[in-house]
């Protein structure tokens, strides 16, 4: 990204942050005005130094790594400000960004949107029962791991996580059963990991996602289907996710996960992926734990990792 880019983002960030100040101010007499109507601002930031000792020398590792990517210096990752609304019957929420995160990931979207980390808006459809509309640019609906560290089980993200969408835009339609247990949703999408859609693409895509909550256990499934290239190639991307949660006591947790995708091209070719990853986490005590991450990439297609030579012939294409 040029330096000019970069100032752009800055300047729309610190429009942001004056505009949640001012809701900072008024958070308290809307609480005392009406107990239903709540809002939330929330405030992160996420800084760094990391070595990459296979290249010690690259001022950046590879580029299929969107975060903590600078290589030998204190750089800031994520600076983040949200504010949320929630009556019960409506939702809203609203984050801006800056750091690596924003730079790196949303490198292809438009300047006016690399600085937007949420903007959505939700309503809820029935009285009784917990049914929801929400449209506009959110986190993912797949995976586990998010762009908050905080959210995450280990500081550095798997490989996985950094190659599958961390937001979405689009349209979600969502029921919560009323035991908490079981969670639906149904996603129209402008694409793989986009907040505007590139030239020449005009079918939307689509998404699923079915979790299940138990006692201390959570099962979760995801799936995508669209693409991310323009509709004249006939591109289709079938993309699946699918991973156990487990906490059998205080101490020990662990996830096991499963992801896999399918990209299928005019004429006939199809590209195959998948990457099947644990995580075991040990809990000290409540502000100490331990974590260890084993994953497999495997993508010989370079479907989703390319060469230098496959990344040229990408952006020649698009």
């Amino acid at each position: 990204m040029r330096d000019s880019e970069y100032a752009y983002g800055r300047k729309w960030f610190i429009r942001f942050v004056y505009a949640m100040m001012i809701l900072m101010t008024t958070q308290s007499r809307t609480k005392a005005q009406d107990s239903l109507h709540f809002w939330n601002v929330q405030a992160y930031l996420d800084s760094y130094f990391s070595v990459d000792l296979l290249n010690p020398d690259s001022k950046e590792k590879p580029s299929f790594i969107f975060n903590h990517r600078q290589n030998k210096r204190l750089a800031l990752n994520l600076a983040m400000l949200r504010a949320a609304y929630d009556n019960a019957q409506f939702r809203a929420s609203v984050g801006g960004m800056l750091g690596d995160y924003s730079r790196f990931n949303l490198a292809s979207e438009p300047l006016w949107a690399r600085s937007i980390y949420e903007a959505q808006i939700g309503f809820r459809l029935h009285a009784r029962h917990d049914v929801w509309l929400d449209a506009g640019i959110m986190p993912s609906h797949i995976g586990y791991e998010s762009a908050i560290n905080q959210d995450c089980w280990t500081p550095t993200r798997s490989l996985v996580a950094e190659n599958s969408p961390y937001y979405e835009s689009g349209a979600k339609l969502s029921y919560t059963t009323p035991q908490k247990k079981w969670y639906f949703a149904l996603l129209l999408l402008n694409g793989w990991q986009r907040i505007a859609r590139i030239p020449g693409m005009q079918k939307p895509s689509y998404g699923g996602q079915l979790k299940y909550l138990g006692s201390n256990w959570t099962a979760n499934y995801s799936c995508f289907y669209g693409s991310d290239r323009p509709d004249s190639l006939n591109h289709k991307r079938v993309y699946q996710n699918a991973f156990v949660q487990l906490e059998p006591n205080k101490h020990w947790s662990g996830i096991i996960g499963l992801d896999v995708g399918i990209d299928h091209f005019q004429g006939g070719s199809t590209q195959f992926w998948y990457t099947p990853s644990v995580i075991v986490r040990y809990s000290h005590s409540k502000k100490w734990r331990s974590a260890f991450r084993m994953e497999y990439f495997s993508d010989r297609d370079e479907a989703i990792i390319q060469s230098d030579g496959k990344v040229a012939e990408l952006q020649a294409v698009r």
